[in-house]
């Protein structure tokens, strides 16, 4: 078996934990409102899933209702752009294209305008492609830490939710297959990156999604989607130890879709 050499800059981020001052203890579930925000690149926006409208969606409507009916959580959505149907958990901060340093800049904006709890971030794979030059792993690694930082310093409590990147369909062409392999490089080292925060970031697994469950070699599908969803609400690590401190209900959330844009499943 290859032994996975972890980069010195990786080592020097955890080393650095201590000075960050993140209390490494559990952290209590979250009362009363909680207020969660989807942001980062496409994925976050949730295409290619649309409404009537061309208006995206994403795996939104499906978590909202699931933590609302099956979970018993009082959750809203937060952030600037909205899609015309899934409401009212149809609210986020996601943009096409955008970068993990596109982000870093613009999240204290967002998060000043929008307050949130919780931030489940999906970014990175715009890096990892052509479009950015082919990051390397390592250098978006770096980039990740000072955007967990800056989300950190407009909001110091928040919780943050450091989505895998979903490695892109390798067989689609060669851009796609050369940023899948630096996907997969770079989600080996996230929990090197994030161990400096403590239970303050959770990381969620979506690099397990399968090439079927891709639209089109690079988004999710709807099933896709959906299945971002499940991996919210039931690895351990995810999002449910945030809101409740009873075990996640087994209840699958595509079985509680209530309204009828979700038409591609």
């Amino acid at each position: 078996m290859k032994r996975m050499v972890i980069p010195v800059i990786l080592v020097a981020m955890l080393l650095m934990g201590a000075e960050k001052g993140v209390a490494r203890q559990k952290l209590q579930p979250l009362t009363g409102s909680v207020r969660i925000m989807f942001v980062g690149d496409s994925t976050a926006s949730g295409q290619p899933v649309a409404c009537g409208d061309g208006s995206h969606y994403g795996d939104r409507q499906v978590l909202g209702d699931w933590l609302s009916r099956v979970g018993g959580v009082d959750v809203h959505f937060v952030g600037s752009w909205a899609s015309s149907c899934g409401a009212p958990w149809n609210r986020h901060q996601g943009l096409g294209g955008e970068t993990i340093v596109g982000l870093t800049g613009k999240i204290r904006g967002y998060l000043a305008v929008n307050p949130a709890d919780i931030l489940i971030l999906r970014i990175g794979v715009n890096d990892a492609t052509s479009t950015s030059g082919w990051k390397s792993a390592v250098q978006m690694a770096a980039d990740y830490a000072l955007l967990l930082d800056a989300a950190r310093a407009q909001s110091p409590t928040i919780r943050i939710i450091a989505s895998e990147i979903i490695p892109p369909d390798g067989g689609t062409n060669a851009d796609l297959a050369r940023a899948s392999v630096t996907a997969q490089e770079f989600n080996s080292m996230l929990p090197v990156i994030v161990a400096p925060y403590g239970d303050s970031v959770h990381i969620v697994h979506n690099g397990i999604i399968s090439p079927i469950w891709l639209a089109d070699g690079l988004h999710p599908s709807g099933e896709g989607y959906v299945g971002m969803s499940w991996f919210l609400t039931q690895q351990p690590g995810g999002l449910w130890p945030w809101v409740s401190d009873r075990p996640a209900p087994r209840t699958k959330p595509w079985g509680l879709v209530t309204v009828p844009c979700w038409g591609v499943l």
